[in-house]
């Protein structure tokens, strides 16, 4: 449901441009875009957040159960309150008071990955974002941000996960900005 709301007035023109090399109508993905309901960036995160309170209050009254959905939520807030420094998995079986076995087993059941795959991911996401939010910013610049002190070694795992380099993603940032404009 989140792909339905837009963000932007205009069709990003790479998008638009594409689209008409590949031959379609224009009209066709203009008006598909306008039907989409528009909000500003900040409505859309409160949206997102209100959601996000609401699923965890659906689940902690347990209204709806889903066995370690909990684990995995707890563990899930608890990397992003730590996504900027080092992410230690004794810590966060510590903190919340679950055996290490149970926080595995729970992220492999409902995310299908490990604890050190998250906290990649999550990292990456932040990157992404903070690069999103300032096309001028370095890769070393935004690998530190999000808590990696060796800009090579996030550029290694960023190509990992992502198939692609760090400062690729940033020249796509700055185009997209840029073909905005």
């Amino acid at each position: 449901m989140i792909g339905r709301f837009r963000t932007h007035n205009a069709i990003p023109h790479n998008i638009f441009r594409e689209w008409r090399k590949k031959g379609f109508d224009p009209d066709i993905l203009q008006n598909a875009f306008e039907e989409q309901t528009f909000f500003e960036k900040d409505t859309l995160e409160n949206m997102l957040s209100l959601f996000s309170m609401l699923c965890d209050f659906i689940v902690s009254k347990r209204y709806i159960r889903y066995r370690y959905l909990d684990i995995t939520s707890e563990t899930l807030r608890w990397v992003e309150k730590h996504i900027f420094g080092p992410l230690v998995f004794s810590e966060l079986a510590k903190d919340m008071g679950y055996s290490q076995r149970a926080i595995l087993y729970a992220l492999k059941k409902n995310l299908n990955m490990n604890f050190k795959q998250l906290c990649m991911l999550k990292k990456i996401e932040r990157f992404e974002r903070v690069v999103s939010e300032n096309p001028a910013i370095t890769v070393e610049e935004a690998a530190l941000m999000i808590g990696y002190d060796d800009a090579s070694y996030f550029s290694r795992v960023y190509k990992k996960v992502r198939s692609a380099t760090p400062s690729a993603f940033i020249k796509s940032v700055r185009r997209t900005g840029a073909d905005a404009r």
